[in-house]
């Protein structure tokens, strides 16, 4: 359930806030009150309010409506001392707080449906056509340039078997964390992402976000690999081979190309 707190000094809204009788119904849990300013700020710093409703005098309201600019998420609703006003003002906070915390669980999940979609790229598979592909990179607010060249590096782990029995301990999924670690980048203009398919085929996917040049890119890529083999041979001991840097002029070159590898 959600929270409200209510500031003010004015015993008739007090009273009516906490005689309102359905407050539980609605979804809330029972307001908490206080009489000044200074007393809401400590709660909300603390994360005591989802929605907060106040009527104090023209100085301290103007002091106090400049700090919650601080907490955007925290929503403003109507003081209100009449029953039906409230119950109104109550029933839209709910919805406003309903939509918020979608959005929010949204957000928490997003890096994850993002590199859903990025290591799905990655398997030997049919792409979408081109337009559904724009659209569920919009959808996951994947900033992606469909049209431009991509580069797909396949590597392998010469020694990965017998790195994972005798000196990795962790499990292939550990590993392969690892591996993300080191050679995937999310820059300005450009996405790398590295699928671990099994030891001997790992796959970098470097996807420009705005247009770039197929030799700009291939330098890029080669840059990324060298850095990320660097570091998996210094902090892992592992060794990582580069078996082939391909640039395609796009990513449905690219399917094309892994489709026909596999007839």
């Amino acid at each position: 359930m959600y929270q409200v707190l209510l500031v003010t000094d004015q015993q008739e809204v007090r009273e009516a806030f906490d005689s309102f009788p359905d407050w539980n119904l609605l979804g809330f849990e029972p307001p908490r009150i206080v009489h000044t300013a200074k007393e809401a700020m400590l709660l909300i710093e603390s994360g005591a309010a989802d929605a907060v409703a106040y009527v104090l005098s023209k100085d301290e309201g103007q002091a106090f409506f400049s700090f919650l600019t601080q907490y955007p998420q925290v929503r403003c609703m109507e003081a209100a001392s009449d029953p039906l006003r409230l119950r109104r003002a109550l029933g839209s906070l709910r919805r406003a707080l309903n939509e918020q915390s979608a959005a929010d669980a949204f957000t928490d999940v997003l890096p994850i449906l993002q590199a859903e979609f990025f290591h799905s790229l990655l398997e030997d598979a049919a792409l979408p056509p081109p337009d559904e592909l724009r659209a569920r990179a919009a959808a996951l607010h994947i900033p992606l340039a469909t049209d431009a060249p991509v580069c797909l590096a396949r590597l392998q782990l010469p020694q990965g078997e017998t790195y994972l029995s005798e000196v990795w301990r962790y499990g292939r999924e550990r590993l392969e964390l690892a591996l993300r670690n080191f050679f995937e980048r999310d820059e300005p203009d450009l996405r790398c992402v590295l699928g671990v398919l099994n030891p001997r085929e790992i796959k970098l996917l470097a996807c420009p976000k705005a247009p770039i040049g197929a030799e700009a890119l291939r330098h890029r890529v080669a840059e990324r690999l060298a850095q990320g083999h660097a570091e998996t041979l210094e902090f892992l001991e592992l060794e990582v081979k580069v078996e082939s840097v391909t640039v395609y002029e796009n990513l449905g070159a690219m399917e094309v190309s892994a489709l026909q590898a596999t007839r």
